[in-house]
């Protein structure tokens, strides 16, 4: 009888496990079924970021770019970054609302309770969005990318890479074929080289350069161009890396799509 019990206890125990498994996968589906928002062309763009916490260790920012979408709509998104060689682990929200047009976004995330501090080096975020019109979800997205943890930058500042869309500067971020574009560099170190790290659809092209000379005294730096071929047509991002092609010293992103 012992011998009997000994064996029909685990069995038991083995069939009252799968019986709630099997009872907590049928509540899943039907919670899916319930409330599973629609899956409806909102698309995350993201890309490679950067974050200076050097006086927040505990910040993170992501940046990246929404379609256009229903007027009168609101956009929520949530940022998870993750660094896995420090163990960090940041969580920010970002509130919007819809445009007719494309439109840059920025969240801020901040570590968890008991996350350690963000170090130099890259992260991965992790991102989830909604349109809303009221209570009700009308569109869904999610997507991933990089942010480049800095904690501290020469002269204590981060440097600002930005984009103009010179042709018709109210479609920035988006571009036509044929509109030309200009990157303005402020805030870098003075007197240096100026490579870019490049992203074409989420593909990683590398560090090129140095491009067009050397940052001036007060630490500028611009270069021009335009969108004329048929490849152009793409997702891009850029980051100016400044003083050598894998220096600390890097940008804030820029991003802009070309239709």
């Amino acid at each position: 009888m012992k011998g009997g019990q000994s064996v029909a206890a685990p069995v038991k125990r083995a069939v009252n496990q799968r019986w709630r498994c099997v009872l907590i996968l049928a509540v899943g589906l039907i919670v899916v079924v319930l409330i599973s928002p629609p899956a409806s062309g909102f698309k995350i763009l993201e890309t490679l970021g950067v974050t200076n916490p050097r006086t927040d260790p505990t910040t993170a920012e992501t940046v990246g770019i929404i379609p256009a979408c229903q007027s009168g709509q609101l956009v929520e998104l949530r940022a998870n970054v993750l660094q896995e060689s420090s163990g960090a682990l940041a969580e920010g929200e970002w509130l919007g609302s819809c445009t007719p047009d494309f439109q840059n976004y920025k969240v801020e995330s901040k570590t968890v309770a008991g996350s350690p501090e963000l170090q130099d080096g890259l992260a991965s975020v992790f991102l989830f969005g909604v349109t809303r019109s009221g209570s009700e979800i009308t569109s869904v997205g999610e997507g991933s990318g990089r942010t480049f943890i800095i904690r501290s930058a020469p002269q204590g500042k981060t440097p600002n890479l930005t984009v103009t869309n010179t042709t018709d500067p109210s479609r920035n971020p988006g571009f036509k074929l044929g509109d030309s574009w200009r990157l303005d560099l402020t805030l870098a170190s003075p007197n240096a080289p100026v490579f870019l790290a490049v992203e074409k659809d989420h593909v990683d092209l590398g560090v090129i350069g140095p491009l067009n000379g050397l940052t001036d005294a007060q630490g500028r730096w611009s270069l021009s161009g335009s969108f004329g071929a048929s490849s152009d047509v793409a997702f891009w991002a850029a980051q100016a890396v400044i003083g050598n092609s894998d220096s600390s010293e890097r940008s804030t992103a820029v991003l802009v799509i070309v239709e």
